[in-house]
């Protein structure tokens, strides 16, 4: 939420700021021009990513908490397990694919990890071949390496449906639909408040329950 706040607020001021732009002269005869809110949406596109990498990992330990309060892992060998599974296993262990409306999340969300968080997080080549970005004199140029029978080898752009706003109303969504039905109750645990005021510390050190 606190990455989400700041992608919002710099998206805003990009918007309000897309017709500025600010000339410094650097000679008699020279000048740059500076555009903000080209700057700014930069800015808010790495907070977006921070949202979507914060998300992703949240939710790595809260389905794992979901599915203890809902009995579904009773042990400790099985929690064990479930915490080196991956995301997908976590997911259907708190939710349950065959309601249409999670799996309709868990389409969605996979394709964001598939397009967004696992392009980022090794080193930006994707498993739908995109590479990198190159630099020219125009700046950086995102290149994707395509697989085309007797077609281009080659392509520019992002290659992705990836869009900042869509994908964090998307998470937005997410969260509200994992607090709402069977799982509600299981917000009030997740959340901690007990943490917050210090009776859990209280009871670990007095060996007493909150």
């Amino acid at each position: 939420m606190f990455f989400a706040d700041l992608y919002d607020a710099r998206s805003s001021e990009a918007e309000g700021r897309k017709k500025e732009s600010i000339r410094t002269d650097t000679g008699p005869n020279s000048w740059t021009v500076h555009w903000p809110a080209h700057e700014l949406r930069e800015e808010a596109g790495h907070y977006a990513l921070s949202v979507i990498e914060s998300f992703f990992s949240w939710t790595e330990h809260v389905f794992i908490l979901i599915a203890i309060l809902r009995s579904a892992y009773t042990t400790g060998e099985a929690v064990r397990d479930l915490a080196r599974a991956d995301w997908k296993t976590k997911f259907k262990a708190a939710l349950d694919i065959n309601v249409p409306a999670d799996k309709a999340y868990f389409d969605k969300l996979l394709e964001v990890r598939r397009q967004v968080r696992n392009f980022v997080i090794h080193g930006f080549f994707g498993k739908d071949g995109e590479a990198f970005s190159f630099h020219s004199t125009a700046g950086a140029v995102p290149l994707q390496i395509l697989d085309q029978k007797g077609g281009a080898r080659f392509g520019l752009g992002a290659g992705a449906s990836y869009r900042d706003q869509q994908t964090l109303q998307l998470l937005r969504d997410f969260v509200a639909h994992l607090w709402s039905g069977v799982r509600e109750p299981a917000q009030l645990y997740i959340i901690l408040t007990y943490a917050q005021d210090g009776r859990y510390a209280q009871a670990m050190t007095r060996g007493q329950p909150p």
